[in-house]
């Protein structure tokens, strides 16, 4: 489970690194884990995210909320684990979601054991978000 000090510091590295871009495509596993917590179908997730902006990052509790325009929010909980690379970087073998960059960066996440990688318009569901 990501805890609140790691949490806080995604959201930092988020304001850090992402904030500005634009996503420019949106990759899917072909094999998704069965511990995989989605909202919606990751088919969804190319449609919800592709063309957002990021105006932010926050950490709070055990989310890290990724703030896009649109009204969209990616909130990622539990065991996910996040890559940050450019062009130079070599791309990860495994990820469940891969958000590429307008300017040839990437990030990845990929799930340590169970994870929640969930898009929403507006407000959370999820009473513990």
């Amino acid at each position: 489970m990501l805890e609140l000090p790691e949490t806080i510091n995604l959201g930092k590295q988020i304001n850090d690194n992402l904030k500005g871009k634009t996503i420019s495509n949106v990759f899917i596993t072909e094999n998704p884990s069965k511990m995989l917590f989605l909202n919606g179908t990751l088919d969804d997730y190319k449609n919800l995210l592709t063309g957002r902006k990021i105006i932010s990052g926050k950490g709070a509790g055990m989310f890290v909320d990724i703030i896009m325009d649109g009204d969209m929010t990616l909130t990622l909980c539990d065991g996910i684990i996040m890559k940050y690379g450019d062009s130079s970087s070599k791309l990860p073998d495994k990820y469940q979601v891969m958000l590429t960059f307008e300017d040839n960066t990437f990030l990845s996440f990929n799930i340590a054991m169970y994870g929640g990688i969930q898009p929403f318009r507006g407000t959370s569901d999820n009473p513990y978000h």
